[in-house]
């Protein structure tokens, strides 16, 4: 669709409305992630760790090995 001359484009969006749609949707990056995205994910696995740790270590006491 990029070969078309900017008149055809026209006619063809105008004919065919989706086609810009998906031509556009198909080369587009996907969105980047927001600035609070990346720091609360980590946060959550951080904090998954600790509980994982912290029931380890109740187990571990409950038996008496530490």
């Amino acid at each position: 669709m990029e070969n078309l001359s900017p008149e055809i484009w026209a006619v063809t969006v105008q004919e065919h409305p989706d086609v810009e749609r998906r031509c556009r949707h198909d080369h587009d990056a996907p969105e980047p992630p927001r600035p609070g995205q990346v720091l609360r994910a980590i946060g959550l696995v951080v904090a998954a760790h600790l509980v994982l740790v912290a029931a380890v270590l109740l187990l571990l006491q409950s038996f008496g090995i530490r």
